[in-house]
């Protein structure tokens, strides 16, 4: 544990320098590539498009377009262009990550130091139209202070109301937690802002499995969770079903939501599984067990939906947003 929490510092103090943030580029080989992932801001940035039903054979992903929906007023649509910025380093090595080994070095070629103000500076030269910014990575909870900085610079020009500002979170490190208590207010008063939290599992085994962490933090994920909800943070949830084996799956889905109701009785409606695809960069990172594991996700994914169902049957058409969690 002392090892994670070195790493994780290690980390963080190479991506932050006094208001500064070092920042990952979007890689790609050519300019057709460039074209397709829609990469802009001097190559720093990309519009996204997230899309409700992707998948035939998974569940729908409501995130964050409903969201943005309910926070910004939009009408209701099944896709959002989001406008995406990455955080040059994480303090996890999940074998399925879509981002390749070398980012992972925080090689001088593939980085930059950017001020919140000057990133949003380019958004607003790229993407005059942006509606939602997705503060992703890299874990950007190595560094809260980006989207504090972030908040404040959407406040001074008068876009908080315009722009859902998002941000991942791996539920690995306690930084925002010890941010000056006017700025963790200032956070968690923003309006337009929303947390995705990423459970790595679904229980210890698969978590370790997932992220080679010790089975431990899977649990500490959880505490993490807790904290952030019972602090007022607008919080989502997506979950990891790759895992080595299913033998008493049924059991330890039990278990997990079990878990998830002693935070908040309805936080499970709040989780959306997550499916992981083969991507190129995990093309090389794959063994046979990892094969497995992505096609155990399906078996995992069919329990919880089966109980979930059998659980919450009366809620399950409900729009994510409308699951209250503040009344904990």
């Amino acid at each position: 544990m002392i090892f994670i929490l070195n790493y994780s510092d290690r980390c963080r103090n190479e991506i932050y320098q006094n208001g500064k943030y070092l920042m990952c580029k979007i890689l790609y080989h050519d300019v057709e590539t460039k074209n397709i992932l829609h990469v802009n801001l001097d190559d720093f940035g990309r519009i996204r498009t997230f899309i409700r039903h992707k998948f035939t054979d998974w569940n729908d992903d409501p995130i964050p377009i409903d969201i943005a929906n309910s926070k910004l007023g939009l009408s209701c649509r099944n896709s959002l262009d989001v406008q995406m910025i990455e955080v040059g380093k994480c303090n996890l090595h999940c074998w399925w990550c879509y981002l390749p080994d070398i980012i992972r070095t925080v090689h001088e070629k593939y980085m930059k130091w950017f001020t919140a103000s000057e990133l949003l500076d380019l958004i607003l030269r790229d993407n005059s139209e942006c509606r939602c910014i997705y503060i992703s990575g890299g874990n950007p909870e190595l560094v809260p202070e980006l989207i504090f900085d972030f908040m404040k610079e959407l406040k001074k020009r008068n876009l908080d109301h315009k722009i859902l500002l998002w941000s991942d979170d791996v539920l690995t490190t306690d930084y925002l937690f010890h941010l000056d208590a006017s700025k963790l207010n200032y956070m968690i008063k923003y309006k337009n802002y929303a947390k995705v939290c990423c459970l790595k599992g679904f229980d210890d085994d698969s978590f370790s499995f997932n992220t080679l962490l010790p089975k431990e933090c899977f649990y500490q994920q959880l505490e993490r969770l807790k904290k952030y909800i019972y602090l007022g943070f607008d919080v989502y949830v997506y979950i990891v079903f790759t895992c080595a084996q299913v033998d008493d799956v049924d059991k330890k889905i039990d278990s997990l939501i079990q878990k998830l109701q002693s935070i908040h009785y309805y936080l499970p409606l709040r989780v959306v599984p997550i499916k992981i695809e083969e991507f190129t960069a995990v093309t090389g990172r794959l063994n046979q067990e990892r094969k497995k594991s992505l096609k155990n996700q399906f078996k995992v994914l069919e329990v919880w939906n089966k109980k979930i169902e059998m659980i919450y049957s009366d809620y399950c058409d409900k729009n994510i947003t409308s699951i209250n969690l503040t009344n904990v």
